[in-house]
């Protein structure tokens, strides 16, 4: 099922030890939408690491990675929840302004919350959970790198989307005017990136008459 996938790890010139190779593997599954084959992948991955020295930044990822599977396919929206906590409670301490990419994660980790308590009927939970995951990317766009622009962006973009499917039509509004305003600034910099995300807010404020 995944041989191609295995074999691209296996003639690596120094193949990853047993859960780097898992872990890689589980990744490069997630990223061709091969959810089903990937769910096993990831079980294997947070098993392995496990079963190592504790090392709470490769346990929080690698838990992270399994509730995004495990969001895609026929898990229920609670044993999804249970997995994100585990991925929150490993992530390190330094999960801060010091290591933009862990708190990048914390915030995609809150964001996937936000999408299972609105899929689960709990939309009060669903917008704080929302919220929370924007105040936590948002210290991270003031610098130059453009991918944080982006990703704050997407996140934005969620977030009026819940908004709208929880019934807050004026959060919905704020939330998709903010990343449409982020969008057109960071256009001047990059036009090709955020011109199609530009006209995809804007279409989504015209489509739904916020």
């Amino acid at each position: 099922m995944f041989t191609d996938a295995l074999d691209t790890l296996l003639a690596a010139e120094a193949p990853p030890d047993g859960r780097e190779a898992l872990a890689e593997l589980t990744g490069m599954l997630l990223a061709s939408d091969r959810y089903t084959e990937a769910l096993p992948v990831a079980r294997a991955t947070v098993r392995a690491v496990r079963a190592g020295t504790y090392d709470p930044d490769a346990l929080s990822e690698a838990l992270f990675h399994l509730a995004m599977l495990e969001s895609a396919t026929n898990v229920s929206e609670d044993e999804t929840l249970a997995t994100l906590r585990g991925a929150l409670e490993h992530l390190p301490p330094e999960a801060g302004f010091a290591d933009p990419a862990l708190h990048h994660r914390r915030a995609m980790i809150l964001n996937l919350a936000s999408h299972l308590h609105e899929r689960a009927g709990r939309p009060e939970e669903c917008q704080r959970l929302s919220d929370e995951a924007l105040a936590t990317y948002r210290p991270l766009t003031g610098g130059e790198d453009p991918s944080f622009a982006h990703h704050f962006g997407f996140l934005l973009e969620n977030a009026a989307d819940l908004a709208k499917r929880c019934g807050a039509p004026a959060r919905a509004r704020a939330h998709a005017e903010e990343s449409r305003a982020l969008y057109l600034r960071a256009a001047t910099q990059d036009p090709e990136r955020f011109l199609p995300a530009l006209r995809r807010v804007e279409e989504f404020l015209t489509e739904t008459n916020l």
